[in-house]
């Protein structure tokens, strides 16, 4: 039979857990998340349009069903979105940020092995009028013919001004040799308290306190 102690302890840490919750990770849906949607006439050949889900700013960009442009197999499907040099790919979204909520853009990166040039890239969040909400992530950068896997994070915090606004994503090309784009994601992890140490000795300390009467009230 387990103490009293021990079944106080237990009433404590469900408390402790029912008051602290579990970090809760949802999908934001891209559109056209692959570049699969626009039709291609098979390896080797290109779709001039932008992406569809996407709205283009600066040069030349479309989809691309690669021949033997990678050393590895794509990261999802048979095509890619390219971008040449100074092309951007944008999405937005009617989700709204939330508060204590951790907001994931994650992109595959590649690196065509039959360009020639200076190779570099960003992907960023936006907020509400188009702007980058964060410094836009420009690394890892992938070697000649192979993809990499690259992440723009931003944190929203208990009182950011942007809480309830609308945002989207950026694709940047910002060097000076094509580069693509795969398998798109977005996550929101929200946590709905943030554990305080201070919680847990005032939830400990009440456990202790029930021990003691829960004894007192047995002997």
């Amino acid at each position: 039979m387990k103490s009293l102690f021990t079944v106080s302890a237990l009433a404590a840490t469900a408390l402790l857990t029912s008051i602290c919750g579990a970090a809760e990770a949802i999908n934001i849906t891209i559109t056209n998340p692959s570049f699969e949607a626009d039709a291609t006439s098979g390896p080797g050949t290109a779709n001039f349009a932008s992406p569809s889900g996407f709205s283009s700013l600066g040069g030349l960009t479309g989809t691309f069903e690669p021949g033997a442009s990678f050393d590895t197999a794509l990261p999802n499907g048979i095509k890619v979105a390219f971008l040449q040099p100074g092309t951007s790919l944008t999405q937005t979204f009617t989700d709204v940020f939330l508060a204590d909520t951790v907001y994931n853009f994650t992109a595959f990166v590649g690196n065509r092995n039959d360009q020639f040039g200076t190779f570099a890239y960003e992907i960023d969040i936006l907020d509400v009028n188009g702007f980058s909400i964060n410094q836009a992530t420009t690394t890892p950068i992938p070697g000649n013919g192979l993809f990499v896997s690259s992440t723009a994070t931003f944190d929203t915090g208990a009182n950011t001004a942007f809480n309830g606004q609308t945002f989207g994503i950026r694709l940047n090309n910002t060097g000076s040799e094509q580069v693509t784009f795969d398998d798109l994601s977005f996550t929101a992890t929200t946590v709905p308290f943030d554990f305080s140490p201070n919680l847990a000795i005032g939830v400990l300390g009440a456990a202790w306190a029930a021990k003691k009467f829960l004894a007192k009230k047995a002997a």
